[in-house]
């Protein structure tokens, strides 16, 4: 893992780093491509099918949408002693 973080760094300390700054940029347009990037995260294929993508999707948003609760409920204890 720390061969391949340092390789991003080094990538983005160069002319290819741009390349990756664009696809990103693309990438934060585009619905589907971020449906294939979940997709490749959390089931580990290559090909999804479109119930993967949506699995996919709804698992990222639903995770997310849980750690945003479990935050809040932290700061209203910590605060409510």
């Amino acid at each position: 893992m720390l061969k391949y973080r340092g390789a991003l760094h080094q990538a983005a300390g160069n002319h290819h780093g741009k390349g990756i700054n664009r696809a990103v940029q693309a990438l934060k347009e585009n619905q589907l491509g971020q449906a294939l990037v979940l997709a490749r995260y959390y089931f580990n294929t290559t090909n999804p099918t479109e119930d993967e993508l949506a699995g996919a999707v709804w698992l990222h948003h639903d995770l997310f949408q849980n750690q945003t609760n479990a935050i809040a409920n932290g700061i209203a204890k910590a605060f409510s002693k």
